[in-house]
């Protein structure tokens, strides 16, 4: 009996055998995991009316089948016998589980839901989404606002399972963090059994334990180079502290937990790493996993035992050879080599292997700051270093230089009484580059936004979506056609806070979220800024004489998000004095969309392009 067979059962219409096969799976696999199929099966019976007390069925006439073939019950059944004969384990430390998800709707909950039935309870559970597009968000959205243990984070473009796993390292509050994919289920003594074993070695800095890996829909144990479970890399529990000193995983597509694993066993030696030869931990064999480069049929077996040989893949195994080296020449720069975020690969890597944005020209960004936010401006630093090459700060009106900008990547300009700058300081790197003609990914920034971690990775690659023939952004507007005022109640404002379900043509961005490529601005002058806190607008007008679309990009909600309100807006500044605005709107027609007629874009680039709205007329 599997799950196949409940399965088959209630498509049958015998509810009550499949209720009794469920709850007998239940018993072995842990509750959670088959709650769901038990609900249902109780409303078919009670919908047929039928008189049974689920409370009093009987497991006695479960087949033996169990017995005979080679399934996981066996080897649940194996670790619920090692886990009796280990001491009583109490324990006050908090474990962080780390999960991603990439369209994992048909998996996730039996994940996350053996996670929560855990035997070890001081638990988190961040699930990291690598940007889904099936149901996985409202699945966990559900399961976040039902269990307070589980939280989930979204990146907003797909960068690969490790970016996705050192974003949920940097949230998590454990002192040991744990991983664990979104198709695969664990024992429910896992945790337990791993941290036990931890805390009873205190010198040792990680614990890894066996898996199996099975088939779905059967259950049956799938062997590897002819054995039914091994050590593997994905059962990792990791002290917080290794983080600190060898830094985080690299941000490829596969293979980077071994990468991570040998970076482990070089700095602090295999002895320190304890071996639990368990199976506590149970990888499903599916279409599309990222184990399926490395494993190929075992042909003798195929037929009948379903048997596998691991091989790798030519990118994976070449990879290995290239971490290999690395380590063995650059064991003390760890830390500072595999830092996070990233934008590029740090070694290099085939293509399959990568979704970084990995821009072969250079990546500016450009900030203008007053006072007020030094301490705003620092949370912005912190969250934009390490997305880019350079960092151009304005200070506007500061009196000094605040120390947390003595960085090499950094360049700080400072306004003075006859030349304050204000907002449109975001453009001085701009004008430079410009009279150059030198080509870059230009962002425009605001010292009170708090920037993901992904943002510049998910920019660039929107860019690269469009040729780079665009401008994007993040906040946006459009006017009405018979615009009265700039800032009218009837303009229609796409806020960066909020989420926006596809790419949008506007009329003019908020220039604290733009990026672009740096050609489509040869011959810039910040002079034709007229004046100051206007940028936004000077910008717009800026991209209508060049003819250049101004897109802002879809995103979930909160992608970005407002730091606290502790001083005066430049909307507040202007929304009851906007004439100069108004003026500008209405002199270059800012309110009108660009004619995709006039752009020497491909038929595939136009394509692409968000489509201007179809009832014009209506579009007030």
């Amino acid at each position: 009996m599997n799950f196949s067979d409940a399965k088959k059962l209630y498509d049958d219409g015998k509810y009550d055998q499949a209720l009794e096969a469920y709850r007998k799976i239940g018993t072995i696999l842990g509750d959670k995991v088959v709650e769901f199929n038990i609900n249902k099966c109780l409303d078919k019976i009670h919908e047929d009316e039928k008189n049974i007390n689920v409370n009093t069925i009987s497991a006695n006439t479960i087949s033996a089948e169990y017995e005979k073939k080679n399934t996981v019950f066996n080897l649940i059944q194996q670790v619920n016998d090692y886990y009796k004969s280990l001491p009583k384990f109490q324990s006050n430390t908090l474990v962080s589980v780390i999960m991603t998800s990439h369209n994992s709707e048909q998996y996730i909950e039996s994940a996350v839901n053996s996670l929560l039935d855990q035997s070890y309870q001081n638990i988190e559970i961040i699930i990291v989404d690598d940007y889904s597009q099936d149901n996985t968000i409202k699945i966990l959205h559900r399961l976040s606002t039902t269990h307070k243990k589980v939280r989930y984070l979204q990146l907003n473009n797909n960068l690969g399972t490790y970016f996705a796993k050192n974003l949920g390292i940097l949230h998590a509050k454990g002192d040991v963090i744990f991983f664990h994919d979104s198709d695969d289920v664990c024992h429910r003594n896992r945790i337990e059994i791993s941290l036990q074993a931890l805390e009873n070695n205190p010198n040792k800095i990680a614990v890894r334990t066996a898996y199996a890996r099975i088939d779905p829909i059967s259950c049956n144990i799938i062997k590897v180079d002819e054995y039914d479970y091994k050590l593997g890399l994905i059962t990792l529990g990791i002290k917080r502290s290794v983080f600190n000193k060898i830094g985080f995983f690299n941000c490829t597509t596969k293979a980077s937990d071994d990468e991570f694993y040998n970076r482990m066993k070089s700095y602090y030696k295999k002895q320190n790493i304890i071996d639990i030869s368990q199976p506590l931990y149970f990888n499903t064999m599916r279409a599309g996993s990222l184990i399926s480069d490395m494993i190929e049929m075992d042909e003798k077996q195929g037929g009948g035992g379903g048997g596998f040989f691991q091989k790798y893949s030519k990118s994976r195994s070449d990879y290995i050879k290239t971490f290999t080296q690395h380590q063995k020449s650059s064991m003390t720069k760890f830390v500072n080599t595999f830092v996070f975020p990233v934008i590029r690969d740090v070694l290099p890597v085939y293509e399959d292997m990568t979704k970084l944005a990995n821009p072969t020209i250079p990546v500016y960004i450009n900030i203008c700051s007053i006072p007020q936010r030094e301490s705003k401006l620092k949370r912005v630093i912190g969250s934009l270093i390490n997305q880019c090459d350079q960092i151009y700060v304005y200070l506007d009106g500061y009196a000094k230089i605040p120390d947390f900008l003595n960085h090499s990547k950094i360049t700080v300009n400072q306004s003075t009484k006859k030349g304050i700058l204000r907002d449109n300081g975001k453009f001085i790197m701009l004008e430079k580059l410009a009279a150059s003609n030198k080509d870059a990914y230009y962002f425009a920034v605001d010292d009170d936004i708090i920037y993901p971690l992904d943002y510049v990775n998910t920019m660039i690659k929107k860019l690269n979506y469009y040729d780079d023939k665009v401008v994007i952004g993040i906040h946006g507007m459009t006017l009405p056609k018979d615009l009265d005022r700039y800032f009218s109640s009837r303009r229609k404002v796409f806020s960066f806070y909020k989420s926006l379900e596809s790419d949008k043509l506007v009329h003019v961005l908020g220039t604290g979220t733009i990026a672009f490529n740096t050609k489509l601005f040869h011959g810039f002058q910040l002079n034709s800024f007229a004046c100051t806190g206007m940028s936004d607008i000077f910008f717009a007008i800026e991209c209508k004489k060049r003819h250049l679309a101004q897109i802002a990009i879809m995103r979930h909600d909160r992608w970005l998000q407002e730091m606290e309100k502790d001083t005066s807006t430049l909307f507040e500044e202007f929304k009851l004095n906007d004439s100069t605005q108004t003026n500008l709107a209405h002199k270059y027609r800012l309110n009108e969309y660009i004619d995709y007629g006039e752009l020497n874009f491909s038929s595939a680039l136009l394509e692409k392009l968000p489509k201007i709205p179809i009832l014009l007329f209506y579009d007030s």
